[in-house]
């Protein structure tokens, strides 16, 4: 999909991860976007949650790639130290 680019600080294998996750959201019918299919890929290939305040938005393709999301909102209302962002 980035074939011939590179972006700094990105490893090159993540390419063929948005790649699937492009694929996915276009098979799916999803609605999601490249900028969602980036931080999905990203997430899945780190095996990282994402941490956002829309978690509808990124629910069903999440799901297809065991990306686990963290409501913002969470983390903003939570008694511990340094949770307020």
């Amino acid at each position: 999909m980035f074939e011939g680019i590179g972006i700094l600080g990105i490893p090159f294998r993540y390419s063929e991860a948005i790649g699937n996750v492009m694929k996915a959201i276009e098979d799916k019918g999803t609605g999601n976007t490249y900028r969602d299919a980036l931080v999905i890929a990203i997430a899945a290939e780190t095996k990282l949650p994402v941490v956002t305040s829309d978690t509808k938005k990124y629910e069903s393709i999440s799901k297809i790639f065991n990306v686990n999301l963290i409501n913002k909102e969470i983390i903003i209302t939570s008694d511990l130290p340094g949770s307020a962002i």
